[in-house]
This record gives C-alpha cells, structure tokens and sequence, in this order.
C-alpha cells in the first residue's frame, strides 16, 4: 500500500493537512495512470476509487455536507458524470448496479464505512479518507478492498501491482503505519505529534 505518494520527499505536516481538493486530485491522476497501463497491456479494466465516509450517526449532518462537496468537485472539477458515480450509504443505492464488473463505467465509489464488506469489486485500487472537522473512530478494514487484483494475478508491473491512499486525516496515516497495512509506504508526510519510534528503517 502506497500512501499519499503526491509528496516529492517525505512530506512536511502542512503538505500533510493540505485540502481535499489536493488529495482528490491526486487520487484522480493516479487512476488515469493506471488505466492507461491497463490500456497498454489491451485490458477492458476501469480502475475503481473508493471515497469513504464514517458511519457513526452523530456525524451524518457533516458526512452529508462533505459527500456533498466530494460530489460536486468529481462533477464539477474532474469532469465526472452523474453515471461515473455511485453512492453506498444508508438508505441510498446509485449506480451500483454494475459496480462490480470491471470494465463498469463508475469511476468512483462514495462509501459510509459500514459496507466495507458485503460488496466486491476487485477493480478497486485507490481509497480516498479526507479529514473532517470532528473526531471520529475509523477502522482501515477497507484497505482490504484495495490490494486485491482484479484478474486474480499480479502483472509484474509497480503501477498495477500496488494499491494506493490518500487522506489528509493524520491519525487515519498513524494508524495505517502503526497496524502494518502500510509495509510498502515509500513516501509520506506525518504528523508532528506521530512518534518517530514506531519506524525500524533498515537499508
């Protein structure tokens, strides 16, 4: 798992905190890389982005304006289709009805937390966790959803054989690299408050 690799060096904690725009984009290009190198090798694959959201009840006014701004930035910003984006919350279905093919058009998934199982889609390749405004408990189980292949086998091939995050929420990179899911992590920005001792760093 490859974890905010936009950072050209280690990453200081205001690359760090940067807006969701800066991830989003981010997240997107990287799609656009691998679909090409899908494309190259005459692969029918659309590379699927996961956007998650928590799912405690007590944030769902600020879960709802974000979705909201996370929505109208793919449209309005990235050029995506009302088609080339599904939902998976609770009490709304849309545009998954074929999510799990790949070669679906849906370029990208907003989640709650809550179905980060029940579903498959091995296409799925990058997870996008933006930074709310208050504090929230946030498992990484959906990294699990990310580091499969979509044809069952590797390709030999850096782009196409790792799995990739971006999120600005400092203690969601923590607990990534504290958990171990994050072994291949080459680049990233931390936290000042993120302990320094948790690396055993060997060259």
């Amino acid at each position: 798992v490859v974890l905010n690799d936009q950072f050209s060096a280690g990453g200081s904690e205001e690359e760090l905190h940067a807006g969701d725009d800066d991830f989003l984009d981010s997240a997107d290009n990287k799609r656009r890389q691998i679909n090409n190198d899908y494309k190259e090798r005459n692969k029918d694959i659309n590379t699927l982005v996961l956007v998650q959201f928590p799912d405690e009840k007590k944030y769902d006014l600020e879960v709802k304006t974000k979705v909201k701004q996370v929505h109208d930035y793919l449209v309005n910003e990235l050029g995506q289709r009302e088609d080339q984006i599904a939902t998976w919350m609770s009490g709304e279905h849309r545009n998954i009805e074929s999510i799990s093919k790949n070669n679906s058009k849906v370029n990208y998934l907003l989640m709650k937390q809550a179905v980060s199982t029940g579903w498959d889609a091995p296409r799925a390749k990058i997870l996008v966790k933006l930074r709310l405004n208050t504090s929230h408990d946030f498992t990484i189980q959906t990294i699990g959803r990310i580091r499969r292949m979509p044809e069952r086998h590797h390709y030999n091939d850096e782009l196409l054989d790792n799995s990739y995050v971006y999120s600005n929420d400092s203690k969601y990179v923590y607990d990534i690299i504290k958990s171990g899911a994050g072994a291949g992590i080459t680049q990233m920005g931390l936290h000042s408050s993120i302990p320094t001792d948790i690396f055993n760093v060997q060259s």
